[in-house]
């Protein structure tokens, strides 16, 4: 067993970024990188067989990948931070050798790894330097003259720092998705005589304090006793509720560009009735932008499943006043279009947004027209996917436990906050408080 911490990175950039998000979910699902393994990786993907991992390792005990990065990072990024003794080969290598010009072993992409790194893409670099393969002069000063289209300076240090620079050009594309702000606030709020009973954001805490119905009891951590007796006992029984839960990705452990995941799609959430819309906290977790992107690819699937068993189409397209639609549509593009419309067309087009609004319509008036929305006739064969979902449910509670469970079976999270149950009843669970 090797640990991934222990390793090097000879490459600064991962060349197909969207490859590892396939590759993190079967290293969670509990496979390896085995030979075998790869051989049907490839056959079932119909791509070559790719090598074992290559790891070099030098005189001064140092290990880098010479080759493998992409499941290494994969392997990082699906929770896993070892490599099984069957995933990889140790090769001894000393410095001089990497910075050596060896064209019968294809080795034309001389540097110095303790300093240097190479591009995650240099294909066309190389197929160029062996085409001088036979000239030993001419390849040397091709290669010293073309040294950055294949290296650059060491800006990272180990997988781990690959592994989040990754994660970062994965969030970048959707910067916009990424939570500004802790998922969980964990400030204590103990009653009266000083029993813990639950946790909330630093906001509803606030609430409290400038309410005067607080007051601070310890900074750090954050700790508020309430000066009146609530209506309840809070979640003083629940162990979810009450223990401080860690900001990290319950699939891979990482702390950076951390989304809230909602075990029951929005699409869905959002037809609940109040007390399960408002009590569900216990199905919000912090999910890395990478692993949540992966996991709604996996989700779309269940929404189809779940679609099909109803007998109701996944996309259900709103239904529209025609006549408006087209009324408004016309008028828009006369407000933008007016003076290059042939007049006659234009004539057509005026009459059928006179036709619409009911009176004489002049230019500056259409602008407004044109840019007003279509609004959607609101009839019962008309739903949208999620509300009709919704409706035609039986059990909601099975329909919330389903969810939780595909999320578990697809993501193999392993950092699950504790206290988190798969069967957990947000309404049971409110009545026993309400009760107590």
């Amino acid at each position: 067993m090797l640990q991934i911490d222990q390793l090097i990175p000879t490459q600064d950039t991962i060349r197909i970024v969207d490859q590892l998000r396939p590759m993190a979910r079967y290293v969670r699902s509990g496979g390896r990188w085995t030979a075998e393994a790869l051989k049907g990786w490839a056959t079932e993907r119909n791509v070559r067989t790719a090598p074992m991992i290559a790891i070099s390792r030098f005189p001064d005990g140092v290990l880098m990948v010479h080759d493998g990065h992409h499941r290494v990072v994969a392997t990082y990024l699906g929770g896993r931070h070892f490599l099984h003794d069957d995933e990889y080969i140790i090769t001894d290598w000393t410095y001089e050798l990497y910075l050596e010009i060896n064209p019968a072993q294809w080795w034309v992409t001389p540097f110095d790894p303790r300093t240097e790194v190479r591009l995650g893409d240099f294909a066309d670099f190389k197929r160029e330097a062996m085409e001088l393969a036979n000239d030993p002069k001419a390849l040397e000063a091709f290669i010293m003259a073309n040294r950055h289209r294949y290296m650059q300076t060491r800006t990272f240090n180990s997988i781990k720092d690959l592994a989040e620079e990754v994660r970062k050009i994965s969030a970048g594309r959707h910067r916009h998705l990424v939570n500004k702000t802790s998922i969980y606030g964990n400030c204590a709020v103990q009653n009266p005589d000083g029993d813990l009973m639950f946790r909330c954001e630093q906001r509803r805490a606030n609430w409290y304090l400038d309410r005067q119905l607080a007051e601070v009891v310890e900074e750090n951590p954050f700790t508020i006793r309430l000066n009146f007796w609530p209506a309840g006992p809070g979640n003083c029984d629940n162990e979810f509720y009450l223990k401080e839960k860690q900001n990290i990705c319950v699939v891979c452990g990482t702390s950076h560009n951390l989304t809230r995941h909602h075990c029951v799609p929005h699409q869905y959430r959002r037809y609940f009735p109040d007390e399960l819309k408002n009590y569900s906290s216990h199905d919000v977790l912090p999910v890395c932008f990478t692993c949540h992107h992966e996991y709604e690819l996996e989700a779309n699937q269940l929404k189809r499943e779940i679609s099909a068993e109803l007998g109701v189409s996944f996309f259900i397209p709103r239904l529209i006043d025609q006549v408006e639609s087209k009324a408004r549509g016309f008028a828009y593009t006369l407000s933008s279009h007016w003076d290059t419309i042939p007049e006659s067309r234009r004539q057509q087009m005026v009459e059928v947004v006179e036709d619409f609004v009911g009176h004489k319509v002049e230019r500056d008036e259409l602008h407004e027209i044109g840019h007003q929305p279509v609004r959607p006739l609101d009839t019962e064969a008309h739903k949208n996917n999620g509300e009709f979902v919704v409706v035609h449910t039986k059990n909601l509670q099975e329909f919330i436990i389903r969810w939780r469970r595909h999320f578990l079976a697809t993501m193999h999270p392993a950092y699950m906050p504790a206290g988190w149950g798969v069967n957990h009843d947000h309404l049971k669970s409110r009545q026993k408080r309400i009760s107590q």
